[in-house]
């Protein structure tokens, strides 16, 4: 099928001339530039991510060179923390959340009105849990 002067590439938008029906670009290195371009914004996001797990994970190494402690919250604020970024989640039998950058973790406390953490390294026995989104939620 030949489609004559319909459409435009999905790269340079220059106007699609001979060629198939459910043709998007113009030649090969207007394909391989959309999809580079492409996957290079997709890997960005997820390097950006990698970057504050690896950088969380260099904090809690640090604090904790025995592989566990007790650290004030202010301490993680002033080495630039950020607890929203982690690799894995822990749940105790005592449902105590410990939130993993890789191999070192940290669970909240409160001492007090005083914020702060333990921070643990993995266990070869915490290998053995299985996190289940689902466990707390009742049916309708």
């Amino acid at each position: 099928m030949i489609n004559l002067n319909k459409g435009e590439c999905k790269y340079c938008l220059k106007g699609l001339t001979a060629g198939r029906t459910d043709r998007k670009f113009c030649d090969a290195k207007c394909r391989s530039a959309y999809h580079n371009n492409r996957r290079t914004v997709e890997f960005a996001i997820e390097n950006t991510q990698l970057k504050i797990i690896r950088h969380n994970r260099g904090i809690l190494k640090k604090l904790s060179p025995e592989g566990k402690g007790i650290v004030r919250k202010e301490v993680l604020d002033a080495h630039g923390f950020n607890f929203e970024a982690f690799s894995r989640i822990y749940i105790t039998n005592q449902n105590k959340v410990y939130y993993f950058s890789f191999e070192y973790g940290y669970s909240a406390i409160l001492e007090g009105h005083t914020k702060k953490v333990i921070i643990v390294k993995f266990q070869d026995y915490m290998n053995n849990y299985h996190f289940d989104p689902w466990r707390k939620i009742k049916p309708k």
